[in-house]
């Protein structure tokens, strides 16, 4: 019961996420004269997961999913 609940909700931030990120690309793009520009972005946001054991959540990242890990978690 607990997984099931763990993957929606999961599954709806991921959506969420992917949601406003649509709807703030759409509000930044500006149309000009036969051009397209777009507003500059000085940095992206983050998801975070609160767990038991930081160092062991790494480690994990780092051997199964192969990301590149460091002090403060993973890096993309």
């Amino acid at each position: 019961m607990t997984t099931i609940k763990s993957t929606i909700r999961i599954t709806l931030t991921l959506a969420i996420t992917f949601g406003l990120g649509f709807a703030f690309k759409t509000i930044t793009l500006h149309q000009t004269k036969n051009k397209t520009t777009m507003k500059k972005i000085t940095g992206i946001a983050g998801n975070f997961f609160k767990c038991k054991d930081p160092k062991i959540m790494t480690e994990w990242y780092k051997n199964h999913l192969g990301l590149n890990t460091n002090a403060y978690g993973a890096t993309f």
